[in-house]
C-alpha cells in the first residue's frame, strides 16, 4: 500500500488486520487438508502428524482433550507408522 501512496495509519492498520485474518484462515485450511485431504486432490501427502508439527488442529485438540485423550496424543503424535497417525485422526 505504501508503494501506491496509501500511507494513512487507519488504512495500513485495516490492511494489516485483514492480512493477518487471511493468513490465519489459510493456515487452518492448510493444516486441515494436510491431515484429512485426499492426496490426489490436494497434490501432496500430509506429514504434519508424523513430523510432530505444532498445527492449528493439534493446538485446538490440546485445548479440549481429556487427560486420557492427551495421553493418546502424547503416545502417537510424531510417529511415522500409519497406526500412530490413525490413532490421532
Amino acid at each position: 500500500m505504501i508503494i501506491t501512496g496509501e500511507t494513512g495509519e487507519a488504512d495500513l492498520a485495516a490492511a494489516r488486520k485483514i492480512s493477518m485474518e487471511l493468513g490465519h484462515k489459510f493456515q487452518i485450511q492448510d493444516d486441515y487438508l494436510d491431515c484429512y485431504g485426499d492426496p490426489e486432490a490436494i497434490g501432496k501427502v500430509g506429514t504434519d502428524i508424523m513430523d510432530h508439527k505444532c498445527t492449528w488442529l493439534v493446538m485446538k485438540a490440546l485445548q479440549k482433550v481429556t487427560k486420557e485423550q492427551r495421553q493418546i496424543l502424547e503416545n502417537h503424535y510424531g510417529k511415522e507408522e500409519e497406526e500412530h497417525q490413525s490413532k490421532i485422526k
